[in-house]
């Protein structure tokens, strides 16, 4: 059954699966198997997702083993393409930069406009 990797960063790998989802059973399988893999450090479950966040050592272990291994419990992880990320990232980091622009426009617009009536103020 397809699953797919929600995110990963070096050490942190976030896999969601259906075959995982409300099934107690196959989630506590591959929980145990993947504890026993050297390298892994914690396996978090959400039963309701059926998703999993793993934490490992880079050092000892790598996300394509990782993802092997889940593969022989019958859980295929497809992951997107570079290009996948870019084209979802891009417009989010061009509106992250917009809106805290303008939020720091209006704050410094704030700041000198009560700046401006204290000196007017403070001259009467």
């Amino acid at each position: 059954m397809k699953s797919y990797c929600v995110h990963s960063l070096p050490g942190r790998l976030k896999i969601k699966s259906r075959l995982l989802k409300k099934n107690r059973a196959k989630m506590d399988a591959v929980i145990f198997t993947l504890l026993e893999l050297p390298g892994i450090h914690e396996v978090r479950p959400n039963i309701v997702t059926g998703s999993l966040l793993i934490r490992y050592h880079i050092d000892v272990i790598t996300q394509e083993k990782i993802i092997s291994h889940l593969e022989t419990e019958g859980i295929t992880v497809t992951t997107p393409s570079p290009s996948e990320n870019q084209l979802i990232n891009r417009p989010v980091k061009v509106a992250g930069e917009a809106a805290g622009k303008a939020i720091f426009s209006a704050v410094v617009g704030k700041v000198l406009e009560d700046a401006g009536l204290g000196l007017v103020a403070a001259i009467i």
